[in-house]
């Protein structure tokens, strides 16, 4: 997996020859943009989890991966 902003992907990556890669990348924007098949999002730094007193980053996952890996759905 590849993680990073949708800049630095684009200025220091050859998207293109990591398509077999799934790619994670942080946005905080209400809709993501991304030109290229994305595994993971992560929307916010300022997340609020109960029990955590200061911010945290949230995500969206839209591969299962435990599903993907067993071949049994979760």
């Amino acid at each position: 997996m590849v993680y990073g902003n949708i800049r630095w992907m684009v200025m220091h990556l050859d998207l293109s020859r990591l398509e077999d890669y799934d790619k994670w990348f942080a946005q905080y924007f209400k809709q993501p943009f991304f030109p290229y098949a994305f595994s993971m999002w992560q929307y916010t730094s300022r997340g609020a989890i109960d029990g955590i007193s200061h911010d945290v980053d949230l995500n969206l996952g839209l591969v299962n991966y435990l599903e993907a890996k067993t071949g049994e759905a979760s």
